[in-house]
């Protein structure tokens, strides 16, 4: 049992080992490939008859229209006849010709008959505006036939020569089917009468049901559609506008098993003794055919969604698969020379998969190294505190750090020198707790934290006294800030200046001293009034006086009397050029 598990979790392993090895990109293709496929079978099953069934349903209510409109056409095409019918009688050609007594029985038959339009009847450029007119009858006052116009190729019914007068009577102002000889005949008639009001003579109009019928009835639209007269009882083709699909006699039941039907309906549009249905046709071949082309173009409407679809996921895992390869590239690279690992080429194969070891092995490095960096950073902390801690034990002023609750955090040994505290005595107090032992207002020390905080800094100076001893303490106070520039602390800095103090105050004493010196010293100053011939100076008493004796009255200066070479040039010109002499022979000899 366990070699048979072993050999499973070999194979799994194996299997993941190869998937691993492929590619996203194709892994989407084939995914994508089985998924539309999946898809075109799931929407070909349930898609394809509803839309079959959609559309079968709205050709039928096409058919259906198309049947009502061919039954409209086909009904106002009957009435057409009896409007005819009328306007042949109203023309002024057939009063003249039955008011003038031409109008008579042939001799021999009885019945005059024409091939051509008669008289009675308007020309031929009047009567193709109107209906199409087989057969036309002019009846005398009574009804009797007395000539008749046959515009077939036939010969005319011997019924509609001699027409019973029921038919008449139920011709007459309407258009009314019947069957004649058996077949299908539509009749109508009109009389004209004379001024006296009496019946002068009538016109019968007899037109077959025919496919010629039929097509004149559906105008240009009888192409676009195959319509039939049907019977109802044994149903059979009366007439069809295309006897080469649907000839006249032939069954319906054979005829539906091959044909859509539509449009069952009795015709009820002026009188008839006939129970007939005018059906409109549609092969059933080409119905399936139509039905078969829409499906088709839907599965070809799907089939360019699926290729676009396939594309556009090959395109998207490519642009993604080469995004993930970068992002793979750029940790291997981040992590050679940022973090100084040295790291094996990405394997090929799958890109997600791929990148996620890479990422795993990326997260394990980036907790080693933040571990390692952390260690270097309390190693350096720790050395960085000692230095510090080192300058400010060395430093000749005393430095004290308390935190946002005035609490002493920091006391350096210089601190204790000067005031007096040993830093167990206060590391852990407040600053209120010192200022009460030491009975210093506090008041005061609130003034200096507001100034500090709105001006940046405090500075006072202080004399402190103990016992016989005085000391001078220079101090300063300033905020701490963290990073949001948020006051965290305030540091103290003092300075004992008591020596400095000294000094300042015997340089006082000696400045003092030169000041009062100076005042008693002798100087000139202001304007002299002197003799511009003897050089004699006028005292503040109006006496001259000699430049040696003012001079030596007013200050330090002493005088010793010699003569300048001018004055000897001028006094004893004899002794200047002996002394000339002796200047030209000490240059020559030097």
């Amino acid at each position: 049992m366990s070699e048979s598990r072993a050999k499973k979790k070999n194979i799994k392993s194996g299997i993941g080992v190869i998937f691993k090895k492929i590619p996203i990109t194709p892994k989407i293709i084939a995914l994508t490939v089985l998924m539309s496929f999946v898809l075109w079978l799931a929407l070909d099953n349930v898609q394809g008859p509803y839309i079959k069934r959609v559309f079968d349903n709205f050709l039928i209510k096409h058919l259906n229209e198309m049947a009502m409109d061919a039954r409209v056409r086909f009904d106002n095409h009957v009435g057409l006849y009896n409007q005819a019918a009328r306007l042949i009688v109203s023309q002024k050609n057939f009063y003249d010709y039955v008011s003038s007594g031409k109008g008579s029985r042939d001799g021999k038959s009885g019945i005059k008959h024409y091939r051509e339009l008669p008289e009675w009847l308007p020309d031929a450029s009047v009567m193709r505006k109107f209906v199409q007119v087989r057969y036309a009858f002019l009846m005398d006052s009574a009804g009797n036939i007395m000539e008749a116009y046959n515009g077939g190729h036939g010969s005319v019914p011997d019924t509609l020569l001699n027409t019973p007068d029921m038919l008449r009577k139920l011709s007459h102002n309407q258009s009314f089917m019947t069957l004649i000889d058996g077949r299908p005949f539509l009749l109508t008639s009109e009389f004209i009468k004379d001024t006296a009001g009496r019946t002068l003579a009538g016109i019968m109009i007899a037109n077959p049901l025919d496919g010629d019928f039929l097509t004149a009835s559906q105008g240009g639209a009888g192409g676009a559609n195959i319509t039939a007269l049907v019977t109802m009882d044994n149903p059979r083709i009366i007439a069809s506008n295309r006897p080469d699909i649907l000839p006249e006699g032939a069954a319906f039941k054979d005829i539906e098993r091959e044909y859509v039907v539509t449009g069952k309906s009795f015709f009820d549009w002026g009188a008839s003794d006939l129970i007939v249905q005018l059906l409109s046709f549609m092969p059933k071949k080409e119905f399936d055919e139509m039905s078969k082309s829409i499906i088709t173009v839907t599965r070809l409407m799907r089939l360019v969604i699926t290729v676009i679809l396939v594309a556009s996921f090959v395109v998207i895992s490519y642009y993604f698969s080469r995004h993930i390869r970068m992002l793979t590239e750029s940790i291997v690279g981040f992590s050679k020379y940022a973090l100084g690992i040295e790291r094996t080429a990405s394997p090929k194969g799958d890109e997600i998969l791929i990148l996620e070891d890479q990422f795993r092995t990326f997260t394990e490095e980036i907790i080693e190294s933040r571990e390692r960096l952390k260690r270097q950073a309390e190693e350096l902390l720790r050395e960085k505190t000692v230095y510090l801690d080192n300058i400010l034990h060395s430093v000749n002023v005393a430095v004290a750090a308390v935190d946002s609750d005035f609490r002493i955090k920091y006391y350096n040994p210089m601190a204790e020198k000067i005031f007096g505290y040993k830093a167990s005595e206060v590391i852990g107090k407040t600053v209120m707790d010192i200022h009460t032992k030491e009975k210093v207002d506090n008041a005061r020390f609130e003034r200096a934290i507001e100034i500090v905080r709105k001006e940046g800094q405090y500075k006072y100076f202080v004399e402190q006294k103990k016992g016989e001893e005085t000391k001078w303490i220079d101090s300063t106070v300033t905020g701490v800030y963290d990073n949001d520039n948020n006051l965290v602390g305030f540091v103290l800095i003092s300075e004992d200046v008591s020596e400095r103090k000294r000094y300042e105050d015997e340089l006082k004493i000696k400045n003092q001293q030169l000041e009062e010196a100076l005042a008693d010293v002798k100087a000139l100053s202001g304007l002299l009034p002197i003799c511009a011939s003897c050089k004699k100076i006028r005292d503040d008493q109006g006496y001259w006086n000699h430049l040696e004796s003012y001079i030596s009255a007013h200050s330090e200066a002493e005088f010793s009397h010699s003569i300048c070479p001018e004055c000897v040039k001028k006094l004893y010109p004899e002794y200047y050029i002996e002394m000339q002499k002796k200047k030209e022979e000490n240059k020559n000899e030097s």
